[in-house]
This record gives structure tokens, C-alpha cells and sequence, in this order.
């Protein structure tokens, strides 16, 4: 195999495999993104719904 071969190689194996990680990332870094702003409203609606305690 000729240094062009290894080239087409590396290029057929290395492109698709870079961007579906570039693709999961960018999903899973989105779902999270997404969960804790879900999660930190969810919780200030909640707190907001609690009763305040005296401070006696």
C-alpha cells in the first residue's frame, strides 16, 4: 500500500467517524444543556410554591 492509499484510508475511516462523535457530542451536550434548565425551573417553581417558614 502506497502512502495515497493509506491517505484514502484515513480519510474513508477518520471523516465519517469525526463527525458522527462530532454529531453525538453536540447532542448529548444540547440534551444536558437542556435537562438542567428544565431541572433549575422545575426547582424555582417549586420553591416558589413552598410556604416561607416564620423566622421566629
Amino acid at each position: 500500500m502506497d502512502g495515497f492509499g493509506l491517505l484514502v484510508v484515513v480519510i474513508v475511516w477518520g471523516v465519517p467517524l469525526l463527525l458522527t462523535s462530532l454529531l453525538l457530542y453536540v447532542i448529548i451536550r444540547l440534551g444536558v444543556k437542556h435537562g438542567m434548565r428544565s431541572y433549575y425551573a422545575e426547582a424555582a417553581s417549586r420553591d416558589a410554591r413552598r410556604p416561607q417558614k416564620d423566622p421566629v
